[in-house]
């Protein structure tokens, strides 16, 4: 195409929506998709919701094993990490290792055992 073939005219003048009548349109097609408004808005909470549940719950597992390890021999810091390792929560770095690797290798396994692959 060369440049005498593209059509040289003017841009018109355009008018512009008042934000009341945006607001307007935008009001109307929530109240007539209201169902998938309200689904859309539901799945992005509980995902809000999750992601916080997820990552405080880390942080607050962080947090005790911070105090285990800087509260020496306490008896409440002993107390503590007896009650994390019954639930199954590594304390020291050596489990945190030894789980993230038994993770790793459940997960390549499944992989294995379903056909899966990452590239």
């Amino acid at each position: 195409m060369t440049q005498s073939s593209i059509p040289t005219s003017p841009v018109q003048r355009q008018r512009t929506l008042p934000l009341s009548k945006a607001v307007e349109i935008a009001w109307k097609s929530i109240r007539m998709r209201l169902s998938r408004s309200l689904l859309v808005t539901s799945a992005i909470v509980l995902a809000l919701a999750f992601l916080m549940s997820i990552l405080t719950s880390e942080a607050v597992i962080r947090g005790l094993r911070t105090w285990i390890n800087s509260g020496g021999d306490s008896i409440a810091a002993q107390k503590l990490e007896a009650k994390m390792k019954s639930k199954g929560v590594p304390t020291t770095p050596e489990e945190i290792a030894n789980w993230l690797q038994r993770d790793y290798e459940k997960w390549v396994r499944i992989r294995r055992e379903t056909g899966i692959r990452i590239e």
